[in-house]
């Protein structure tokens, strides 16, 4: 079998990063957002893993935050806001960025590209203001699909064995459990994006029953949120 990686460490972390499609789906972004609205979420915001910038820009719209910074491994988006600081980094290395800058951090569908989930989560929490949070996603491995994903075919469905998906490291609620709280964080709460398909159909959970199954079984995608204590 030919191997899917390429030559080099950064040559194989930046198919990694390309695999991504550097977005989230409109449902999760709007998930989000949602959990946004409360008044404890104001300050200077961290886009950790912005790639082509659309939650930046979605950010910057509410005009709540004090500042927005962006972190990515690839380039800056040429249309953002020059006030918008852009680090072109890789996250799986520590990034060149003062400890407690941040009120809030928001990473989505990113950790599961990482190669150190530990040492991911043990980065935000440096960079995370005391009293701060931070907001992160992952595919649900415990939904529905994903279930059903495992025990037919051996693997759960955002982490198939062939083809241009490089997601790394499936995790589930108890492992971001232990994760988080290793890093420091506490308060950790989890909730589903709302939207999710249906296994084996091109329906969704939500239009088959009107809405009403919107729980993480049910979801593509897992939200998790924390804070770092004072």
């Amino acid at each position: 079998m030919a191997s899917r990686a390429p030559a080099t460490l950064e040559a194989t972390r930046k198919a990694i990063s390309s695999s991504s499609g550097g977005t989230s789906s409109q449902a999760l972004k709007n998930a989000v957002m949602r959990l946004l609205e409360s008044p404890e979420n104001l300050g200077d915001v961290a886009d950790w893993g912005a790639g082509t910038g659309d939650l930046t820009r979605a950010l910057l719209e509410t005009h709540r935050f004090a500042s927005l910074t962006a972190f990515d491994l690839w380039d800056r988006p040429p249309d953002l806001p020059p006030h918008i600081r852009w680090y072109t980094v890789d996250l799986n290395e520590p990034v060149d960025c003062p400890s407690s800058s941040f009120d809030l951090v928001v990473s989505l569908g990113v950790i599961e590209y990482m190669e150190n989930p530990y040492a991911f989560a043990r980065e935000l929490f440096r960079i995370v203001r005391p009293r701060g949070r931070l907001i992160l996603s992952t595919p649900s491995n415990e939904s529905w699909r994903s279930l059903v994903s495992l025990i037919c075919r051996g693997y759960f469905c955002a982490f198939p064995v062939h083809g241009d998906n490089f997601n790394l490291t499936a995790l589930l609620r108890s492992d971001f459990e232990k994760i988080l709280e290793l890093a420091g964080f506490r308060n950790i709460s989890f909730s589903g994006s709302g939207s999710g398909m249906f296994p084996k159909l091109p329906v969704s959970w939500q239009s088959l029953s009107g809405g009403l199954l919107r729980g993480f079984r049910y979801s593509d995608d897992l939200i998790v949120t924390c804070e770092k204590p004072t």
